[in-house]
């Protein structure tokens, strides 16, 4: 800025130098303020597009999980998820449960409190079985 300052009033006298500078100041001033209020409007963007994609990930969730809600596999969730954290681990171990069923045990369980709780920010989607 001393440098574009020291040009101008080299070229110019007293009251043409002030007009000269105000002008260049004002100009950057302007592409200053130009510049953050594109960088906000890129902001709000990329946040809205996050949203849009977490919104649908949610749905892409709630459909998985509704998708195997029949009534032996409705009853086996709610007996998984009534096991304590010992009979859980031991089930798994001894292969009476798999990993799928109390994963989507939990899933469901999780969509259904997410309304209420708002618990849930974005479903991996490889884990939606």
């Amino acid at each position: 800025m001393d440098r574009v300052y020291n040009i101008i009033m080299d070229r110019m006298n007293g009251s043409e130098s002030i007009v000269a500078y105000t002008a260049v100041s004002a100009g950057v001033l302007s592409c200053y303020v130009g510049l953050k209020v594109y960088r906000r409007q890129q902001v709000k963007k990329k946040a809205l597009k996050k949203r849009e994609e977490s919104r649908k990930a949610m749905q892409d969730l709630q459909r998985s999980v509704l998708a195997v809600d029949n009534g032996p596999t409705a009853a086996r969730r709610k007996e998984i998820l009534s096991l304590t954290l010992t009979q859980l681990t031991q089930q798994l171990r001894d292969g009476q449960l798999s990993a799928v069923q109390v994963l989507q045990a939990f899933q469901e369980k999780a969509t259904a409190v997410n309304e209420e709780l708002n618990c849930l920010t974005e479903p991996i989607p490889d884990a939606l079985v």
